[in-house]
């Protein structure tokens, strides 16, 4: 049983989810390890979408933070929250390793820690369920897009 963790952070971008009025914003962040320079994120959804744009600059954070907490003290992070850099919008992100990846949804702040953890644990499951393993797709992310469109619907 996972504890939950939380770590908090200022810049930021616009929240996320079809649910709330807008579109669920996913990144999908590479844990291995990368040469300098290279991108770690390997997906994001809606790639277009101006929130998420404003979200994106916080991947390294997100990847970081989930390295530090398993160095700490042994336990995943669950949830992140965050404030635009404007400090008008509050996001939570809900995190879950997925063998070399980790997943992200990004969320309104108020959502609940349990509405978070039931959106990224659907996500993971539907990839599973529809492609056995993110592996599979052998970098060809974007059939990730049907998943992520319908939970964000």
């Amino acid at each position: 049983d996972k504890s939950h963790s939380n770590a908090a952070a200022s810049p930021g971008g616009s929240p996320s989810s079809g649910k709330f009025g807008r579109p669920l914003l996913t990144l999908l962040i590479n844990t291995k390890t990368k040469d300098e320079g290279e991108n770690f994120l390997d997906y994001c959804y809606p790639a277009e979408d101006q929130d998420l744009q404003a979200v994106l600059p916080m991947k390294g954070v997100f990847l970081a933070s989930c390295g530090v907490m398993r160095a700490a003290v042994g336990q995943e992070v669950l949830f992140f929250l965050f404030w635009s850099v404007d400090r008008k919008r509050q996001y939570k992100v809900a995190l879950q390793e997925l063998e070399n990846w980790i997943l992200c949804v990004v969320l309104p702040g108020s959502v609940t820690d349990c509405l978070a953890r039931f959106f990224v644990q659907e996500a993971a499951g539907l990839v599973v369920l529809r492609h056995g393993c993110l592996a599979n797709l052998q970098g060809h992310f974007k059939q990730l897009d049907p998943i992520f469109r319908s939970l964000g619907a």
